[in-house]
């Protein structure tokens, strides 16, 4: 699943890797941001912005089919726990609120606060029961802080401190499969 930007809108593509076919599965004018497959592979959830925010939208895979928003909740970035059930994404405000957004039922919980700046939207990725951040230093910088925040217990804590991100360039958090290695872009 990719997301590729051509004449001003971003649309869905999947990308068959044995048969090396590439097929569009979006036709908007839109931006599609953020695709991720749900844990069963029935649908694709991404984010578009077609009315100024990024709300969470789905649509059935494969033979593809018609969009459908899921809820008004602004989501630009968003992760789904391993077992499916739930989405987790951060609310569209000027500090760190990440919210827990339970698929079956639809009830919507706030998990964790910062008076901080998340310091960007991939900076934002799920490990388990564990949802790792990268929150900015305050009031400006490159610097950021990455809190692990354990989803079973509530409970979080900063893991490592980065002195400097790569200006411009947002940051990225990535597990090694065996979640023992987090990798980090760092000047």
């Amino acid at each position: 699943m990719v997301a590729i930007r051509q004449n001003g809108a971003t649309n869905l593509f999947t990308y068959a890797i044995r048969t090396k076919d590439l097929r569009q599965i979006t036709f908007g004018k839109d931006r599609l941001v953020s695709p991720i497959y749900s844990r069963d592979g029935q649908y694709i959830y991404f984010a578009p912005n077609a009315e100024g925010d990024n709300r969470i939208w789905r649509m059935k895979s494969g033979q593809g089919g018609k969009p459908e928003q899921m809820f008004g909740d602004a989501a630009p970035f968003f992760q789904q726990s391993k077992d499916g059930r739930y989405l987790y994404f951060m609310g569209n405000e000027s500090t760190v609120s990440v919210f827990r957004r339970d698929l079956v039922s639809g009830e919507i919980r706030q998990i964790f606060k910062s008076d901080r700046r998340v310091f960007s939207f991939p900076s934002f990725v799920l490990a388990g029961a564990t949802l790792y951040i990268a929150i900015k230093d305050m009031p400006s910088g490159n610097g950021a802080d990455i809190f692990a925040l354990d989803l079973n217990r509530g409970a979080s804590r900063t893991i490592l401190h980065i002195d400097q991100f790569a200006p411009g360039i947002p940051p990225g958090l990535a597990f090694s499969p065996g979640r023992k290695s987090l990798v980090i872009p760092e000047i």
